[in-house]
């Protein structure tokens, strides 16, 4: 009898994606995420209705300012560290990546299945909150709801993008650091990414963060934004392509060649 065909390298990232999706439909990192969610769309609604009567110009700067400091500042960061930080690190802990390893599956399509199922998770749950802050804001005021909404659009893209790319840096990490993934990748996101949204000058285009909230058209903030060069949004969605590129292909040639070693006896 002949052996049962290899599966092809689209189902071998299909099934991980899946099984990934249900560990994490199991685990506590969704539920946490949802909660996080709830709270921040929750606080930004709230913000917009218990005050006077606005006009639709304040509504529009206030909605806009939510998105700026609830999503791009705090969601953005903590949805794909929470997916993506410890899909790799988890399995070496746990000694469940050696069966993983042994079933007829290449461990790139295996790093490839994880990182499709953190932003499967990250992007629509960042999107949907998104889309919920415009409508649930704008409710009363039926022409801002339609004139705003390409602006709202334009944030739910970039915050989409950033995601993608905080979830190939948090794998990359993971990948690395197996044992201090979450600490190595919280400092990635805290140093080179918040940090250097503030800096001035040229150097604040080391950050994603700051690349990202130029596609969404918010304003510069921080010491000296006058020098500090703006980009484009062609430009900026661009570089953000490229560079998510550059790290999730980091991230599974870690994943490929790394010989993980398991800290438990």
């Amino acid at each position: 009898m002949s052996a049962p065909p290899v599966p092809g390298a689209g189902h071998a990232i299909a099934v991980t994606m899946r099984l990934q999706l249900k560990r994490f439909s199991r685990g506590k990192k969704l539920r946490l995420a949802i909660v996080a969610l709830v709270l921040v769309v929750g606080g930004i609604i709230a913000a917009r209705y218990l005050g006077s009567n606005p006009d639709a110009a304040t509504v529009a700067t206030a909605v806009q300012n939510g998105l700026d400091r609830g999503f791009l500042r705090l969601l953005v960061y903590l949805l794909p560290f929470l997916f993506a930080s410890g899909v790799i690190a988890e399995e070496v802990e746990g000694r469940t990546l050696s069966f993983l390893v042994a079933r007829p599956v290449s461990r790139w399509a295996l790093g490839a299945g994880k990182y499709l199922a953190s932003i499967a998770l990250a992007v629509p749950l960042l999107a949907l909150g998104v889309l919920v802050v415009h409508l649930a804001c704008f409710a009363t005021l039926p022409g801002p709801l339609v004139d705003e909404f390409p602006k709202t659009l334009r944030v739910m893209g970039s915050v989409s993008l950033l995601a993608c790319c905080y979830a190939a840096f948090c794998m990359l990490w993971g990948a690395i650091a197996v044992e201090a993934a979450g600490i190595v990748a919280t400092l990635h996101l805290a140093v080179l990414e918040f940090g250097m949204s503030l800096v001035p000058g040229p150097i604040r285009l080391l950050s994603m963060n700051y690349i990202a909230s130029q596609l969404a058209g918010f304003e510069k903030t921080g010491i000296f934004s006058d020098i500090t060069p703006a980009v484009p949004p062609l430009t900026a969605g661009l570089v953000l392509g490229a560079v998510t590129l550059v790290f999730f292909g980091l991230s599974l040639v870690a994943v490929a060649s790394s010989e993980f070693r398991f800290s438990k006896a």
